[in-house]
């Protein structure tokens, strides 16, 4: 079984240049790949471009707030401004999506425990054990960390399938929706996987709800926001 180990340095303002190293058991084979990070899609996961393939990372073990969720920003700003540095990738796992299930690491320390232990990522239990991460999650929910400071703390898995009062977060104006700006696009949507919104053919923005009604003039999308 091969270990992969993915180590890149990035150059931030000018332009994005990574020095990549992979290693299939060792002894036997390695190559050196260079790639670019393409994307950081959120708290957990980014996207890193080699010469000949593209890697979805997510971070193992955690879930980070989806990017429109409260702190889910957040989540994304803290992992972005490490990966401007020099990082080390270890892959544990592909995923039945394809994505390569990781450790990442700045220096000497795991990123996935450092965003449990800002309150800025769940340990995921369902697919983790890991006892530090369970540790760290239960210190940042005691000092109120991060997204622990919330009176409406909604898990990412339960946001991803609905299972939350989405009316109650509109109202209060405590998460952001996705708009398409141009076009005839007249709705707001919870998830930026709507089948509605795929048809944009112009920008999509993250904006509150209260701005998308009074300054775009968009309808709540029911396909999103289902009836309770």
């Amino acid at each position: 079984m091969g270990l992969l180990l993915i180590s890149f340095i990035m150059k931030w303002k000018n332009s994005i240049v990574f020095a990549v190293i992979i290693f299939f058991n060792i002894s036997a084979f390695s190559q050196d790949v260079s790639g670019t990070i393409v994307r950081v899609q959120d708290g957990d996961s980014f996207h890193l471009h080699t010469s000949d393939s593209t890697y979805t990372v997510r971070l193992n073990g955690i879930d980070c707030p989806e990017i429109n969720q409260p702190f889910g920003e957040d989540a994304r700003n803290f992992l972005r401004q490490y990966l401007s540095d020099s990082v080390i990738i270890s892959l544990k796992t592909v995923d039945k999506y394809g994505r390569s299930i990781s450790d990442v690491f700045y220096k000497d320390t795991l990123l996935n425990f450092l965003l449990v232990q800002n309150g800025l990522a769940w340990h995921y239990k369902k697919y983790s054990s890991d006892t530090i991460l369970s540790n760290a999650e239960a210190q940042a929910k005691n000092l109120r960390l991060g997204l622990w400071k919330g009176e409406n703390i909604v898990a990412p898995w339960d946001w991803r399938s609905g299972n939350y009062d989405q009316e109650k977060f509109i109202q209060n104006n405590e998460a952001k929706v996705f708009i398409c700006v141009g076009g005839e696009n007249t709705l707001f949507h919870s998830s930026s996987h709507c089948k509605d919104l795929s048809n944009c053919n112009s920008t999509v923005i993250l904006v509150f709800p209260s701005e998308a009604i009074s300054a775009y003039h968009k309808e709540k999308c029911a396909a999103c926001f289902k009836s309770k």
